[in-house]
């Protein structure tokens, strides 16, 4: 195996671990949009190892991916899950399902703007 060559499995999980990690910290810390940054600076500062990145992408990837994730932070989604724990708005999981969607979309694209 070369260097940066790695399975499919470093790919997916080895992230998802590090986002999840992020999530517990910001829970910790504190929460809200500057909260949100640490789930993204760590799951780019991953992705910057795994690739191989040089410290400058590294720290412009890091940025990037705090910048995306911490939008989706001034979302209130704590509203809609108080929503849905009532029986008569379950229907409220499609706009939860939905404001998910829309948060690693924008993470997703902010980590592509700083790769590229």
């Amino acid at each position: 195996m070369r260097p940066h060559q790695h399975q499919l499995w470093v790919y997916c999980l080895v992230p998802a671990l590090a986002i999840s990690l992020g999530w517990g910290l910001r829970g910790f810390i504190g929460g809200g949009p500057l909260g949100a940054m640490i789930p993204g600076a760590m799951v780019a500062l991953l992705f910057s190892l795994i690739l191989g990145l040089n410290n400058h992408t590294s720290a412009m990837l890091a940025a990037f991916g705090a910048i995306g994730i911490g939008f989706g932070g001034q979302m209130t989604y704590g509203q809609t899950i108080g929503f849905i724990a009532r029986p008569g708005t379950l229907f409220w999981f499609f706009w939860w399902s939905l404001k998910g969607g829309i948060w690693g979309l924008n993470g997703g694209t902010f980590l592509g703007l700083g790769l590229v």
